[in-house]
C-alpha cells in the first residue's frame, strides 16, 4: 500500500507499469501479425512455384495442337483432365527439320561445348555436326509447312511420360537451384549454370529445344559474350513469344516491391530473350504477381 504523501507518485509507476505491459503487448501482437504475413506469402510462393510446374506438365501433351478438334479426338471431349504421356504421332506437329547450325570450328577454337541435343534429339534437327534423314517432303494440314510422314510427325516433347516436365519447367528449377546454392539470384551463376546444364543433353528428356536456345547456343558457338547471346526478336519473331516470360516471372519473385522485381525481371529476361513484347509483357505481369503475393484477389 502507498503512504498518502506518495500516493501521486505510486499511481504514476502502477501507470508506467501497465503502459509498458501494453506496449510489449501490442510489439508481440505486431510481430505475430508480421510472422503470419511472411509464412502466407511464403505459401503463396510455394504455391505460385508448384502451380507452374502442374500447370506444365499438364499442357505439354496438348503443345501445338492447334485444332480443338483434334484435342477431343486425341483425349475425348473433356481434352486433358490429368497427366498424359506425349501421343504419338501428332497430327499437326512439323518439329522435325528444324535447324541448329552452330559453328563448330569456332566453338572448338573457343574452347565452348555446342552440342545441346545429344543422341536422344538430333535426329530430329538439321545441324552442321549430326546427320538427317527423315524425309520432310510431306506437308502438314493444318499450317501447309513441311513435314514428315504421318507416322513420322513427332510431338515436340516425343518420349516425356505423363507428369514429366518440359525444358522450359526444367530451366527453372536450374534457376532456383542456382538460388539455393548461392543464398540468392546471381545472373553469372544462372548463366553458367544454364550452359552447363543444356551442353550435357544425355541428362535431358525433352527433345525440344525453342528457337531461343539454339540461336543462343549459335551466336555463344561464335565466342560472343554471354551476356549478348540471345537472339532479337526483330530476327527472330517467336523470339518475343510467352516463352520469355516464365523464368523472368520466377526471378521477379525474389524481390519485394514491384518496381524493383521488374527490373530484374526484364534483365533476366534480356540474357536469352531480346524482346520488345516481353518486356512489355512483363511491365503487366509483374505487378499483377506482386499484388497477388500481396494477398490482392484477383478479379474476373
Amino acid at each position: 500500500p502507498c503512504a498518502r504523501p506518495a500516493a501521486f507518485r505510486c499511481a504514476r509507476r502502477a501507470r508506467l507499469r501497465q503502459l509498458i505491459l501494453n506496449s510489449n503487448a501490442a510489439m508481440s501482437s505486431a510481430e505475430t501479425t508480421a510472422a503470419a504475413a511472411t509464412a502466407t506469402r511464403r505459401e503463396r510462393l510455394r504455391g505460385a512455384l508448384l502451380g507452374l510446374f502442374v500447370a506444365d506438365t499438364l499442357a505439354m501433351p496438348a503443345h501445338w495442337y492447334y485444332n480443338a478438334d483434334n484435342i477431343r479426338k486425341q483425349w475425348g471431349a473433356s481434352g486433358v483432365t490429368q497427366p498424359e504421356a506425349a501421343p504419338h504421332p501428332h497430327p499437326e506437329s512439323f518439329m522435325v527439320g528444324m535447324r541448329y547450325e552452330p559453328d563448330v570450328a569456332a566453338a572448338r577454337a573457343h574452347g565452348r561445348a555446342y552440342d545441346i541435343l545429344g543422341a536422344r534429339a538430333s535426329r530430329f534437327y538439321r545441324t552442321t555436326y549430326s546427320d538427317f534423314g527423315i524425309d520432310t517432303s510431306s506437308r502438314e494440314p493444318e499450317h501447309g509447312n513441311a513435314a514428315p510422314a504421318a507416322d513420322e510427325r513427332y510431338h515436340y516433347h516425343h518420349g516425356l511420360e505423363a507428369g514429366e516436365l518440359t525444358l522450359s519447367a526444367q530451366l527453372v528449377r536450374v534457376l532456383l537451384r542456382q538460388g539455393a546454392r548461392d543464398g540468392r539470384y546471381d545472373e553469372r551463376a544462372f548463366i553458367a549454370d544454364f550452359v552447363a546444364y543444356l551442353t550435357r543433353p544425355a541428362d535431358i528428356r525433352d527433345v525440344y529445344r525453342e528457337v531461343y536456345i539454339r540461336r543462343w547456343f549459335e551466336n555463344y558457338a561464335r565466342g560472343a559474350d554471354v551476356r549478348a547471346c540471345a537472339s532479337r526478336q526483330r530476327d527472330v519473331w517467336s523470339i518475343g513469344s510467352m516463352g520469355g516470360l516464365v523464368r523472368p516471372l520466377v526471378v521477379a519473385l525474389t524481390a519485394r516491391s514491384a518496381y524493383q522485381a521488374l527490373g530484374v525481371a526484364v534483365t533476366h529476361q534480356a540474357l536469352t530473350h531480346a524482346t520488345e513484347l516481353g518486356a512489355s509483357a512483363l511491365g503487366v505481369l509483374v505487378p499483377l504477381l506482386h499484388e497477388l503475393l500481396g494477398g490482392a484477389e484477383p478479379h474476373g
